[in-house]
């Protein structure tokens, strides 16, 4: 489920790299001259040109109703010369809200009977494209917590680069190198990056030829509110292919997505109220392909990774631990923890075990993606640590820390020796835990320990203190002195 005022100020074009500000995006450059294939895997940004009302059309799209058909604008394509009728309408859901992309994302449709010879899009209807969003430093953020500013497609290239080195499904993508023409605004062009990534149709017959799913397979939209009937089915996906797709998404630091297996433990609730956890669908920014029935093949395809921390990293969120070293200090390394020990509890050890082994396989590959990426060098040597992080947190040692193994284990009050009213779930079997050198607390006829637990499943809403983060979700707490903990999980 793809969740999804022109300022001519370049705010990184000298932090850039292989993009210098005296460079001019034109689609009739000599570096687009000669086609290829728009998803050629070692080609360079494409270069082209778009032209069209996107100031209007922006304006209203935001003007629209919710519920309503969003307006289209005519414009212009230009590449290798050619110049190709489009148009355009805006894309996006949480990234078209006011606060977050002054640029939203597109979808951009060919019209028909386009000359396309020599062109990368020759073949291509429909293209998806993920903006710049908007100007900002890069070290702003949205409300949403995006990176308003054109590094921000060049490193979710790199996210998808290194998923697609872990082996894991996912889209095709490339980058380009736009000029944005605003004929109706007349301002100035407007050069900046931007991510074309693979549309659903085209992927569905890549996934068919390739034997990864059956003939006659479709995109299978997922079950929701509005689409109740919905013919998803988490025992039909391959779960040696989710525990992958769980841990590419731990190496990327990503939280913004779902994907929920056959046979797996607590979903992640979206969020907390009084009356406790708020769930909502098992799959989020993960897109399904496949038949449903007994029998069938379903493919989860993990995607959309704007939020994740190669894109907008987390160490400059406010962290949350004290001291303390039991889970690490750095809010994206916590953030990678978080992850890998959430795809623990979710497969057995042996679905995890032979994940883990695949994965660890690829490092070179994921290595070298970072290595060669066109992006920014913060955004690079953030994706650099993360892979250090990842791989580190694969050693055993780590892998397996001690995590509770009782149930109905309880945070607790220390002054009353009760349920904390603000953690109304138990704490789920599974989560690590560290159990502090503090002395032992006796309220009544209980005996109380102190420990550190770590909120892989967002079920603990007490242990985050004011200003902290569901990404940083490590705290203090105090428990029975009966809990038992280990580095083997009970059998399922």
């Amino acid at each position: 489920m793809r969740l999804r005022a022109l300022v001519p100020t370049l705010v990184v074009a000298a932090t850039l790299t292989a993009c210098s500000s005296a460079e001019v995006v034109d689609g009739s450059s000599s570096a687009a001259s000669t086609a290829d294939s728009l998803w050629a895997s070692s080609a360079k940004p494409l270069q082209i040109e778009l032209r069209g009302g996107f100031a209007r059309l922006f304006s209203e799209s935001r003007a629209t109703p919710s519920g309503q058909a969003l307006p289209t604008a005519r414009g212009s394509l230009v590449v290798n010369g050619k110049t190709v009728s489009v148009s355009f309408r805006r894309r996006g859901n949480t990234s078209s809200l006011p606060t977050e992309c002054a640029f939203p994302k597109l979808k951009i449709t060919i019209e028909p009977g386009q000359d396309l010879a020599d062109t990368p899009f020759k073949g291509h209807e429909d293209l998806i494209l993920n903006t710049h969003c908007g100007e900002r430093p890069t070290d702003q953020r949205t409300d949403y917590g995006r990176v308003a500013n054109q590094v921000s497609p060049m490193r979710e290239q790199l996210a998808y680069d290194m998923v697609r080195a872990l082996d894991v499904p996912t889209y095709q993508t490339r980058l380009a190198k736009i000029r944005y023409v605003d004929d109706d605004a007349k301002a100035a062009p407007l050069d900046r990056y931007g991510l074309f990534v693979e549309h659903a149709r085209e992927a569905l017959a890549r996934f068919v030829r390739s034997n990864v799913i059956d003939e006659g397979s479709t995109f299978i939209e997922p079950t929701s509110e509005s689409n109740p009937e919905g013919i998803d089915n988490p025992d039909l996906m391959d779960r040696g292919i989710g525990a992958r797709a769980h841990l590419a998404e731990a190496l990327l630091a990503n939280v913004d997505f779902r994907l929920t297996m056959g046979g797996s433990g607590l979903p992640v609730p979206d969020r907390f109220t009084d009356s406790g956890p708020i769930f909502m669908a098992p799959l989020w920014n993960v897109d399904v392909y496949g038949k449903g029935g007994e029998g069938a093949k379903q493919l989860p395809v993990i995607q959309d990774f704007d939020l994740s921390g190669v894109v907008a990293p987390l160490s400059g969120r406010p962290p949350v631990m004290d001291p303390s070293k039991a889970f690490g200090k750095d809010a994206a390394i916590q953030t990678v923890f978080r992850g890998v020990q959430r795809t623990r509890m979710m497969f057995t050890r042996a679905e995890l075990d032979d994940a883990v082994a695949h994965v660890m396989g690829r490092r070179a590959a994921v290595e070298s993606a970072v290595a060669t990426a066109t992006v920014d060098e913060e955004g690079r040597k953030n994706a650099e640590n993360l892979v250090r992080a990842f791989y580190d947190l694969l050693a055993p040692e780590k892998l397996y820390p001690d995590v509770v193994t009782s149930e109905d284990v309880s945070v607790l009050d220390p002054a009353t020796g009760e349920s904390d009213e603000r953690c109304p779930a138990t704490v789920p079997v599974g989560t690590p835990v560290a159990k502090l050198n503090t002395p032992p607390k006796t309220v009544g006829d209980k005996k109380l320990i102190e420990v550190r637990l770590f909120d892989v499943q967002s079920h603990l809403p007490c242990l985050y203190p004011p200003g902290a983060t569901k990404q940083t979700p490590a705290s203090t707490a105090w428990v029975s002195a009966s809990i038992t903990t280990g580095r083997d999980l009970p059998a399922r």
